[in-house]
């Protein structure tokens, strides 16, 4: 989901993305955390790649409704195996949000450094132009 994330800096994280961020990490520990993880361990195992490529969703609406459809499927799954498991809609928002600001990070930043990039429309196939 991340694969080649780079830190955004100290600007880029003060404003909070979401309720998630402004109630449970309004002093942006949390972006800190994992901006200074970006920069540290994750840049030096992102720099072994050999090459990247990166699939764009349209929007986190999207991203949000893609993976919402993955849940759904695999309680199916469970379900049909006499199981239970996966996210209820609250955790899986919850969940999502945690994302929000790395996923969109991700796709305004990653494209342009990839070796191959591609938009895709909402029903997950490349979109024009």
């Amino acid at each position: 989901w991340c694969l080649g994330a780079r830190p955004q800096g100290p600007a880029a994280l003060a404003e909070p993305v979401n309720a998630l961020e402004r109630v449970e990490d309004a002093g942006g520990a949390w972006r800190g955390f994992i901006d200074a993880a970006l920069a540290g361990a994750y840049r030096d195992l992102f720099g072994r790649l050999d090459w990247l490529a990166v699939l764009t969703a349209p929007d986190f609406a999207t991203v949000r409704a893609w993976r919402r459809e993955q849940e759904a499927k695999l309680q199916a799954r469970l379900a049909a195996e006499g199981r239970r498991g996966g996210l209820d809609p609250a955790a899986l928002e919850r969940f999502l949000d945690h994302y929000q600001r790395l996923t969109a990070w991700c796709a305004a930043d990653l494209p342009a450094r990839a070796d191959f990039a591609a938009r895709l429309d909402a029903r997950r196939r490349p979109a024009a132009g």
